[in-house]
């Protein structure tokens, strides 16, 4: 559970940045680190272990700003304080810290080795760091680097990043991992929590998924990965300081405990419609004939998130009346959603072959075998390659036998992964009969 912290202003960032990092220790976290734009260039400092570890490695006289912090849990590489965020550019000109991960690390990589750029450590957010000083060679503007470099990366990102041509300024990005700006007098703050920095100001901006802000001390500017312009507007946060303290707890876990009633009371607030006895939740925004064409549904979770999703899965199933199947899935599998989404599209293909859509059904079973391959999940890729095969057979009568015997296997395999009452609907189709018996 990684955490930013970053500020820009005329105050000291670096007890700002390490007070919000201190903030964020209930997300759990194995190393820290923040840097510094100081005239002489970035000064940059990691340590493995605690928040306080980090405050008694700096330098007593260490200040200034802009500055950006980081609690890292370790994902790509262990521990160490080489692998610790922030992380530097082969140019030294950027620092970056970053929530997420780059799912195209490896290839990223092999591209820097071949440019004669050597990563420092094992993690994925250094080659952010490179991608940014190779972009930065062709656009002086660090927002233009940053652009061009998210634009080689694939993955979820939370990013802030450091500039030490322009130490005025911080530039900070999101896809799938949570940026929020706090609005201050002639000074702005980043997190990827409220928590972090609401002791500072309650008027925050939440960055979307594909924005870029460009923070200044009079203020900030954003923009989407394609350079087009953004208009946000700031809200007040109604909690205070306090909220995220421990008090008279002795840990988090007791405190988010005890804080449950009040919790769901927050979430269900206005959402309760007592004259109907119903509930209102948005988010999905679809009509029901939408909801309807649905065949399964994932739940993603960790923790007792995971445990959650068990339950919601049996309820869904029971509200469906058993017309929708759906599974929880848990996050600590390694690389857990890409394979269900790999194969979830075979079974989408399956549902196209029995609709009589074999255009569809191709190009979405290409689809599948492509995302398999690439995760080197033999299986799901030799049923995908199998029932693609077995639409051409189907198609073509004229093909080999090993053809035929590959789709027939492909078959029979596909109808294991279906639920039972569709199952032998698949089963008895005259086409896949025909198959079969042929």
């Amino acid at each position: 559970m990684c955490g930013i912290v970053g500020y820009v202003g005329t105050s000291n960032g670096v007890p700002i940045v390490l007070e919000g990092l201190q903030r964020l220790e209930y997300r759990g976290y194995d190393s820290s680190g923040l840097a510094v734009a100081a005239p002489s260039g970035l000064k940059v400092h990691k340590a493995k272990g605690r928040v306080s570890d980090l405050k008694a490695a700096l330098p007593k006289r260490i200040k200034g700003s802009p500055a950006i912090g980081h609690t890292r849990w370790a994902t790509h590489g262990a521990p160490t304080d080489g692998n610790a965020h922030p992380h530097v550019d082969f140019s030294g000109r950027f620092a970056v810290v970053h929530n997420g991960i780059i799912e195209n690390a490896p290839q990223i990589r092999e591209r820097l080795l071949a440019d004669g750029i050597t990563p420092q450590s094992e993690t994925d957010t250094e080659l952010v760091a490179h991608l940014i000083g190779q972009a930065a060679v062709d656009s002086d503007d660090p927002v233009d680097a940053l652009r061009a470099a998210l634009r080689r990366v694939e993955g979820a990102y939370g990013l802030a990043v450091l500039d030490a041509k322009h130490p005025d300024r911080i530039v900070v990005a999101r896809l799938g991992s949570p940026i929020v700006l706090g609005l201050g007098d002639r000074e702005m703050y980043v997190a990827s929590d409220v928590g972090a920095i609401v002791r500072h100001t309650r008027q925050v901006v939440h960055l979307e998924d594909g924005e870029i802000a460009l923070l200044e001390p009079e203020g900030f500017t954003t923009s989407t990965l394609d350079a087009r312009p953004v208009q946000k507007v700031s809200e007040r946060v109604d909690m205070d300081d306090e909220h995220f303290d421990l008090g008279e707890h002795d840990h988090f876990l007791r405190k988010e405990i005890g804080e449950q009633p009040e919790a769901v009371e927050r979430t269900l607030s206005g959402r309760l419609d007592e004259r109907f006895s119903t509930i209102k939740l948005g988010g999905l925004n679809l009509e029901p004939n939408e909801l309807r064409s649905f065949k399964r549904v994932y739940i993603l979770g960790c923790g007792s998130a995971y445990y959650s999703g068990e339950v919601g899965a049996q309820l869904i199933e029971e509200l469906a009346r058993n017309s929708l199947a759906a599974s929880a899935v848990s996050l600590a599998e390694a690389s857990g959603a890409p394979r269900h989404v790999a194969r979830g599209l075979l079974l989408e293909g399956v549902g196209l072959v029995e609709k009589g859509d074999l255009d569809g059904a191709t190009a979405t079973l290409r689809r599948a075998a492509t995302l398999a391959e690439s995760l080197g999940t033999l299986p799901l890729l030799w049923r995908s390659r199998a029932l693609l095969g077995a639409l051409t057979t189907l198609s073509s009568p004229d093909e080999s036998a090993r053809a035929l015997a590959s789709a027939r296997t492909c078959v029979l395999q596909v109808a294991e992964d279906l639920p039972e009452d569709i199952r032998a609907d698949w089963l008895a189709r005259p086409d896949v009969l025909a198959l079969l018996e042929g």
